[in-house]
């Protein structure tokens, strides 16, 4: 098994980044950007992440950080 470098890496070092299983877009948080967010309060709903369906997980590794 190795690190998955789909998913929102953490600095261990100078030269090697770890994967933390977090989705890389959301960066954890499971909601969408900005623009998403303003689009959503429109009309009463709550702005999931696209790239992780709301759940803050990397979809590559299952939120494991490695793959």
């Amino acid at each position: 098994m190795g690190q998955c470098f789909d998913c929102d890496n953490v600095r261990i070092n100078f030269f090697v980044d770890e994967g933390n299983g977090k989705c890389d877009k959301c960066h954890g948080s499971g909601l969408g950007d900005a623009l998403d967010q303003f689009s959503a309060n429109l009309v009463n709903e709550e702005s999931k992440c696209e790239k992780c369906a709301g759940t803050g997980q990397c979809q590559n590794c299952g939120g494991t950080g490695t793959v």
